[in-house]
């Protein structure tokens, strides 16, 4: 941690905990994501998220920049995104309008679009993994539940329950793209009404 400057939390997952920090040689605002080696599977979650994250290259996808580990942590760093997250944005400014809810929706589409033409399935398409960066537009973010779709199928397990989508739910299921597709439409539904489409007790 010679380079950066590591400051406030910004998000904490069962996976990690992205932070702000500031170059020590730069002075440049990043977020970093650390990852401790003490989890199940640490190097595992953090190797398949580089790998997928550094296949794309899109306006509408945060900006991978490098990584490294030390004997604790594995580390990620990323764009930082100053407006945080659709679900800070909204929690601040209320519900969207249709034409504000246009805009993220379009562009989290356009970075979906780009994934599934590489056959990468985000697998965690919510609220919480879309941030707002400088000039409004969404940027889509966290590739630790991504996979690269092999003979169309997906492993299921992960992400977000309330989130997923129902093929999701099941002891031996197999997924594909269609997973972000209804994400994108659970988003659709907060961002308008400030509510999820359906309660955590699955009525």
């Amino acid at each position: 941690m010679r380079r950066y400057a590591l400051k406030e939390t910004l998000q904490r997952g069962s996976f990690g905990t992205v932070c702000r920090a500031v170059s020590e040689t730069t002075g440049e605002t990043v977020a970093i994501k650390k990852i401790s080696k003490s989890l199940p599977n640490a190097r595992t979650v953090f190797y398949n998220e580089i790998d997928i994250h550094g296949l794309l290259n899109h306006p509408n996808i945060i900006k991978l920049h490098h990584t490294w580990e030390d004997a604790s942590n594995f580390y990620i760093v990323l764009d930082y995104a100053s407006r945080g997250d659709l679900y800070d944005h909204f929690k601040k400014n209320g519900v969207c309008t249709e034409a504000e809810a246009r805009i993220f929706l379009c562009g989290i589409a356009k970075a979906l679009i780009h994934c599934h033409k590489q056959r990468i399935v985000h697998g965690d398409v919510k609220v919480d993994n879309v941030l707002v960066g400088d000039d409004g537009e969404p940027l889509l973010c966290d590739f630790g539940c991504a996979r690269v779709l092999h003979d169309n199928l997906f492993p299921n397990g992960q992400g977000t329950t309330i989130n997923w989508a129902p093929e999701m739910f099941g002891e031996r299921v197999t997924i594909n793209e269609k997973i972000d597709v209804w994400g994108l439409g659970v988003i659709a539904y907060e961002l308008l009404t400030g509510h999820m489409p359906f309660d955590a007790g699955g009525t």
